[in-house]
């Protein structure tokens, strides 16, 4: 059976895993030259043995190719800021923030901007102090979050 990661909360030892899945799949585009640029709950499937990262409509080459201009998304709270201000500096903190936002989802079952209120939500249901900050990092403003997943998949095999 697959499953959207839309749904309620996932238990901390399958979140750590699917999160954990979905930072490798971005790390390997971002290897490749991709940025996905707008990661979503709705386009990751939950497979039996497998997450697997789906719509990659505007999905953008770091190559100089041409793109798809992403446009206005101001209701997609999964979108980086920056995206949704068309900044073409764009680079994989993007999707660092994405991921983030997609953490909290999974984690909490509900969509939740404001960072303290995010770290109080995850301390409330077991997740580590430093993987917090890491988190809360990841959904500020660009100089915050980290160039790229390697820290984010350090931090998630140091959490047990």
């Amino acid at each position: 059976m697959e499953l959207r990661l839309n749904r309620g909360p996932l238990e901390k030892e399958q979140l750590r895993i699917v999160m954990t899945e979905i930072a490798q799949g971005l790390e390997g585009l971002h290897r490749a030259g991709v940025i996905r640029r707008q990661l979503t709950p709705e386009s990751i499937v939950l497979g039996k043995r497998s997450v697997v990262l789906t719509d990659f409509e505007l999905a953008k080459l770091l190559d100089g190719s041409p793109t798809v201009d992403v446009g206005e998304r101001p209701d997609d709270l999964y979108v980086a800021p920056e995206i949704r201000d068309g900044d073409p500096a764009t680079d994989f903190r993007a999707d660092i923030f994405s991921w983030a936002m997609i953490m909290v989802r999974a984690a909490t079952g509900a969509v939740i901007q404001d960072c303290e209120f995010v770290a109080n939500k995850l301390a409330a249901i077991g997740i580590p102090r430093s993987f917090i900050s890491l988190i809360v990092n990841c959904l500020g403003p660009v100089t915050t979050r980290p160039e790229n997943m390697n820290k984010i998949l350090l931090a998630l095999k140091k959490w047990r």
